[in-house]
């Protein structure tokens, strides 16, 4: 295994908290989502440009939409719409609870994990179109899937799949501990990672076809990359490289807590956020 301390080429520092959210913006700059209740943005040499403020908890969410405007979920139970200059065009009210995830729908509406257990879908102006209710805990994740399904995963330990309609086609049982991240693979497989430290591939039937153990903490956040491998993110604090049958290929060493989020750039690189109120770019 190779440990590559020195691949990181940029660090955002300006947070005064964990950060929780990393996303690259159609422009090519950098947002991040933070526990001290703001949004950053940044050029991709982190220089900070702008800090949306508005929300009055925690953001453990941010996206790019395709219109152009940002996406935000924050514990204090809201979703915002933003415009990229920092105004705020819309509050999204209905959970309970606090917002851990928010993914844009192929429509263009918007869907929302919670603390309140539920999944929401809404329009951009706000309207609740629907409410899914199933899991019996926590709901860490919710995203898209290519034939337009929706994949959740939940502190309940299991991962679902639904129907724009609020109907659960099946239901991935295997984890240990809750589910903290989704994401689709380019083979129609899920790729999942939990609290119990591993990282697992899923048929979309529910079999499970392997599972990753070499972290050795929680896993907060796995991505598939552009080479086919994976990379994912722990708090263990490093961000692993992996090949899908399971074998680690690269560790990468610096962030000095939890690491919450990992995405690709639109250049190949690597980018993360971490607990230590920082994120990273990294070249694989």
């Amino acid at each position: 295994m190779r440990t590559r301390d020195a691949r990181c080429t940029a660090t955002f520092s300006g947070h005064t908290s964990c950060v929780w959210a990393v996303v690259e913006l159609s422009d090519g700059r950098i947002a991040t989502g933070s526990v001290d209740k703001t949004v950053k943005i940044w050029t991709v040499d982190s220089v900070h440009t702008f800090t949306f403020s508005g929300h009055t908890a925690s953001v453990y969410s941010v996206i790019g939409l395709r219109n152009g405007q940002i996406a935000t979920g924050s514990a204090d139970k809201t979703v915002k719409i933003w415009t990229l200059d920092g105004t705020c065009t819309a509050t999204l009210h209905g959970h309970t609870a606090y917002v851990n995830s928010v993914t844009e729908l192929s429509d263009g509406r918007i869907a929302t994990g919670s603390a309140d257990s539920t999944v929401k879908i809404w329009k951009l102006d706000g309207t609740c179109d629907a409410t899914f209710s199933g899991h019996t805990s926590i709901v860490k994740l919710v995203i898209q899937l290519n034939d337009g399904q929706i994949a959740t995963g939940s502190a309940d330990k299991t991962v679902k799949i639904w129907t724009l309609d609020g109907t659960c086609t099946a239901t991935f049982y295997g984890h240990g501990d809750a589910i903290r991240s989704l994401t689709e693979l380019s083979n129609g497989q899920i790729a999942s990672g939990s609290a119990d430290s591993t990282v697992k591939i899923w048929k979309r039937d529910g079999t499970c076809m392997t599972t990753f153990s070499d972290h050795t903490a929680s896993v907060h956040s796995v991505t598939e990359l552009s080479s086919g491998q994976m990379a994912s993110g722990s708090s263990d604090k490093t961000v692993k490289i992996w090949t899908l049958d399971g074998t680690c290929t690269a560790t990468f060493s610096g962030h000095t807590d939890a690491v919450s989020s990992v995405i690709e750039l639109s250049d190949g690189k690597i980018a993360s956020s971490s607990w230590d109120k920082t994120a990273k770019i990294w070249t694989p």
